[in-house]
């Protein structure tokens, strides 16, 4: 039997934080993917990220204030993420 899940639609601007998580000590930045600066290294233990977690965050943050771009001009949101919960 397959599990049950609901799904949640987001829209973009519902997905602007983000968290990195570090390896090493598990100490939890949050950046606004919109307008902060790509951290380089974990602000508690000093380890710095890996580069394709950085390379991911430079990514994703170019999405976001692109998408923002485009949905200024569309005069509405215009992405959607759909979420899958387990009940």
């Amino acid at each position: 039997m397959a599990a049950a899940y609901r799904v949640v639609v987001a829209e973009r601007q519902d997905l602007i934080i983000v968290t990195v998580v570090c390896e090493e000590c598990a100490s939890e930045v949050s950046i606004n993917s919109e307008t902060a600066n790509v951290p380089i290294a974990c602000s508690s233990c000093g380890r710095e990220f890996g580069e394709n977690a950085k390379t991911a965050l430079i990514a994703y943050s170019r999405f976001q204030r692109t998408a923002r771009t485009a949905e200024t001009q569309a005069g509405k949101a215009i992405f959607r993420f759909s979420i899958k919960q387990t009940d």
